[in-house]
């Protein structure tokens, strides 16, 4: 089995990071070992997974390195919540064993597509956008399948999938979308309006337009990551692709129970 390695130095202390790699690279081939913000300049197709050391966002930044390649991600957890890094540092001889034997699972993502300016971006998490200024707010107008939704005074919006659901989005006050839901969900950042409320879109034909119409200028993230800056009259369009990432799941765990250890659903 041979495969690459990106690390997040600011979450893993060297001494653990050594014992680790060291590990790694008793059991299988290592192609390479980069640090997150390191560019690979031409990842090998014939790799067989890539395994990302920090936290969720070494884990999506792992996924952007890749996308086009698609190979397989494992995700193990140097953060905090982590659900895309479900496994545990102190599990990795028994993680390695069960790589080496092929006992794992692979969890489909869902990519979309963000297209403004005419260059096109991809995602699996979520996109924000937000004001740049503390003061101030938005004029936001989003559009479904050309259909006005109205225009919401906010400091901004996100646009999220299923596994993107645990982030910003439930800061805003949005739904925690099971991964089986073939759905966006849209949400609003501190809206100045009641009315606005979030709301589920369905993958299937959905197409997504976000606009601004006000002169003040706003930044976009697409799974935290900059992507540019928005201004008045410029446009977003959002909407899923037949893309998938892939998630290696090495732990038979269901949702409900990572909503209970990373989230203390349903705790007193």
């Amino acid at each position: 089995m041979k495969v690459g390695i990106y690390f997040n130095r600011h979450k893993i202390e060297a001494e653990k990071l050594e014992k680790i790699l060291s590990d790694v690279a008793s059991k299988v081939e290592v192609s390479f070992i980069r640090e997150i913000n390191e560019d690979v300049e031409d990842v090998e197709e014939n790799l067989d997974l890539l395994i990302a050391l920090g936290g969720d966002g070494t884990v999506l930044k792992a996924f952007h390195r890749i996308m086009d390649v698609r190979i397989p991600v494992l995700g193990v957890n140097f953060g905090k919540l982590g659900f895309l890094t479900p496994h545990h540092p102190e599990d990795m001889r028994k993680l390695l064993d069960t790589m080496v034997k092929r006992r794992y699972k692979t969890m489909e993502l869902p990519v979309f597509e963000v297209e403004f300016k005419g260059r096109k971006f991809k995602g699996l998490n979520d996109l924000v956008v937000f004001k740049r200024r503390t003061s101030g707010i938005l004029e936001i107008s989003v559009k479904i399948n050309g259909k006005d939704l109205g225009i919401i005074p906010a400091d901004g919006v996100t646009v999220c999938t299923p596994i993107g659901s645990t982030a910003y989005n439930l800061s805003n006050g949005g739904a925690i979308l099971h991964p089986s839901v073939e759905a966006f969900e849209l949400s609003f950042i501190a809206p100045h309006i009641m009315s606005a409320r979030p709301i589920v879109i369905g993958f299937e034909r959905s197409n997504i337009e976000i606009s601004l119409l006000d002169e003040d200028d706003a930044e976009i993230l697409i799974d935290g990551l900059h992507v540019g800056s928005m201004k008045s009259g410029d446009i977003l369009f959002i909407k899923i692709t037949r893309d998938k990432a892939k998630l290696l799941v090495l732990e038979d765990k269901d949702y409900c129970e990572l909503l209970v250890e990373k989230l203390g659903w349903g705790r007193r």
